[in-house]
Parts: C-alpha cells; structure tokens; sequence
C-alpha cells in the first residue's frame, strides 16, 4: 500500500475484523459501537463461578401463547445453577501492515513494524485491553494484547 489515509482505514478495518473472528473462535461476544470513540471492541463471555470455567446460559424450552419458544435464562449450560457472571473487556485495536524495507538475498521481503500506541489517560483500566495486530500478509497476522495497569491517582 502506498500509505494513504484511506489505506491506512483498510488495513486498521482488516485488523480489526480479524481480532473480532479470533475472539469470536474462542467464545467470546465481540460488539463494536457505531461511533468510534474510546474503544473498538467491547467483548462479553459468561464465567460460572460454580464450575470455575467459562460456559453458556441455559437455554429451555417453553410454551408461551400456544407455541414452544427457546428462552435463554441466567443459569450455568452445565450446573444450572445461578452462579453466572459476565466479565467485559474493553479492546482498542491498532493495526500495522508493515513497511517493506528490503529484499533478503533469496528474494524474501524485509518489513519493519512500527508500534505507536496512543495510549491516553481513560484506558488506564484492568478491563481494558490494547491490540497491536501486526499484519504480514493474508495468511500471517500476529495478535500482541497489551493490558494498562496504571493506577489512577486519587481526586
């Protein structure tokens, strides 16, 4: 890519929706908000504290106006149990696809990868997470996750 800001929107687009599918592979909800703002993701899995393991809700089937309806209830899948509890993470998402910088002598490509952060000051939070994904082509993305333990000083 030659760099362009509607390049740059591509490659953070891609970035984006591949976090969102690995996330989604591993059980977990992922939301984006219609205004991006803040966070890129807000992503939701279910912890039941009975089984100390992620699981799903129950889901029953029950009659309701003369016809048989699935309801999803707060119980643990397995225990059925009330013990479940839903943990949210906040994701804001960088993606670098790399700039070529040489080519090796048997005609591999070198990229360098720049990271730059932007952290500011409202994700200095123990539910937020910072993506870097870097981008090497279709088949090769490497997901970093970096999470801001900063304490915030007291008002």
């Amino acid at each position: 890519m030659n760099g362009s800001d509607s390049d740059k929107q591509v490659i953070g687009l891609y970035g984006e929706m591949r976090l969102a599918m690995e996330l989604h592979k591993r059980g977990w909800q992922v939301f984006r908000a219609y205004i991006d703002e803040k966070f890129d993701f807000v992503i939701l899995k279910s912890y039941c504290e009975n089984c100390k393991a992620f699981k799903n809700a129950l889901t029953r089937e029950t009659h309701y106006r003369g016809r048989n309806r699935k309801a999803v209830t707060q119980l643990c899948e397995d225990c059925e149990k009330d013990s479940l509890k839903m943990l949210v993470r906040f994701i804001q998402v960088k993606t670098s696809e790399g700039i070529n910088e040489r080519t090796t002598k048997s005609g591999e490509e070198v990229k360098n990868y720049s990271f730059h952060p932007k952290i500011r000051y409202h994700l200095a939070d123990s539910r937020v997470f910072y993506a870097w994904i870097q981008v090497w082509d279709e088949d090769n993305v490497n997901f970093y996750i970096f999470t801001l333990l900063r304490q915030i000083p007291m008002l």
